[in-house]
């Protein structure tokens, strides 16, 4: 199963000069609230593995990843975007299917306590979902600048 920045550079290895020069523009915009656009100077290299080492560098694999997919809607590349998003499904489906056997002790385990998240510096925090016996306060603090 490739990594997801080895997705993210099949994804931009795909698509055309031009789709990827308008790609590397939207990089260096300021497009939504979430992502801080990349350096111009970052972006003036003609290797997609570059730019992909670069968006996984500022955003982390899944950031990067959702970033990629929302520019290429943008593009407008909507094939790519929806086979990026479809080639991530597929690499979830497997970790998502457990026997019974593993999913019995998995539910056995000692829920988590209340724990700190924190993103620095334009980072994107993707909170785990809490389900079970999970119990005990929790406060949850977002800052923006």
């Amino acid at each position: 199963m490739p990594s997801q920045k080895i997705l993210l550079f099949r994804a931009l290895e795909d698509l055309s000069k031009y789709d990827f020069d308008k790609f590397k523009m939207y990089l260096n915009t300021e497009i939504s609230d979430l992502w801080e656009p990349i350096a111009k100077g970052l972006l003036e290299t003609e290797s997609r593995i570059k730019i992909a080492d670069t968006m996984v560098g500022q955003y982390g694999e899944k950031s990067a990843l959702s970033l990629a997919v929302e520019i290429l809607r943008l593009i407008p590349n909507n094939e790519a975007a929806e086979r990026l998003e479809r080639t991530l499904k597929e690499e979830k489906t497997p970790a998502a299917s457990t026997s019974s056997s593993s999913a019995a002790a998995s539910s056995a385990a000692p829920a988590p306590g209340p724990g700190n998240i924190s993103a620095q510096g334009g980072g994107l925090v993707i909170a785990p979902s809490l389900v079970g016996g999970t119990t005990g306060a929790w406060n949850v603090t977002i800052n923006h600048k």
